[in-house]
C-alpha cells in the first residue's frame, strides 16, 4: 500500500511539471504521432508526444494485446507519461526520458477470472532522425513496476522503444 502512495505523489507532481511546461509552449512547436514498439507501449501500440521549442516534451504511449486459446484468454495492456528533454533541434535529436507507466493484466480460464493492475516507473535515453515531417526514433532504457509483495516489491528490466510517425 505505501508502494501506491509513492505512485501516487510521483504521478500528481510529475502532472503539475506537464502542466508547468505546457504553460510556456510557442507557436513553432510540434506534435508528433507515431506507432510505437515496446517502451510503454507493448507490443505495439501508439505515441503522442507534443514538444516545445526550450527541448522538453511530453508524450503518451500505449498498446496491448488479446490472446484467445481453447483453456481461456488472456490481456494485457501498457501505458505510459513520459516527460523528455531533447539535447538538440535538427535532423539527429538525441534526448533523454523519465516517464510513469502502469500495466493491467487480466487472465479467464476455466469460468476463474484475475487480474492485477502494477504501477511502475522508466528512465530511457535515444535518438530521434527526423526526416521532413517523418520521425523515427530509438530508444534504451530501464524500467521498474512495483508489485504489492513483500518479498519482491518490484520488477524490472531492460526496456527498448522504436516509433515510426509523423509530425504537425
Amino acid at each position: 500500500m505505501r508502494l501506491r502512495k509513492i505512485m501516487v505523489c510521483l504521478c500528481v507532481m510529475s502532472a503539475l511539471l506537464l502542466i508547468g511546461l505546457t504553460a510556456s509552449a510557442s507557436a513553432s512547436s510540434r506534435t508528433a504521432i507515431s506507432v510505437k514498439k515496446g517502451a510503454g507501449a507493448d507490443p505495439i501500440g501508439l505515441e503522442i508526444e507534443y514538444r516545445f521549442d526550450s527541448g522538453f516534451a511530453i508524450g503518451v504511449a500505449g498498446g496491448g494485446r488479446y490472446t484467445e486459446s481453447e483453456g481461456g484468454s488472456q490481456r494485457y495492456c501498457v501505458g505510459a507519461v513520459t516527460g523528455r528533454y531533447y539535447l538538440t533541434c535538427g535532423k539527429l535529436n538525441p534526448f533523454i526520458s523519465l516517464g510513469a507507466m502502469g500495466l493491467v493484466a487480466g487472465i479467464e480460464s476455466g469460468g476463474i477470472e484475475a487480474s492485477a493492475a502494477f504501477p511502475g516507473v522508466l528512465g530511457t535515453a535515444g535518438v530521434e532522425v527526423m526526416l521532413r515531417r517523418v520521425r523515427l526514433a530509438g530508444e534504451l532504457g530501464y524500467g521498474v513496476f512495483l508489485v504489492d509483495d513483500p518479498e519482491t516489491k518490484a520488477i524490472g528490466g531492460v526496456m527498448y522503444g522504436v516509433s515510426l510517425g509523423l509530425t504537425f
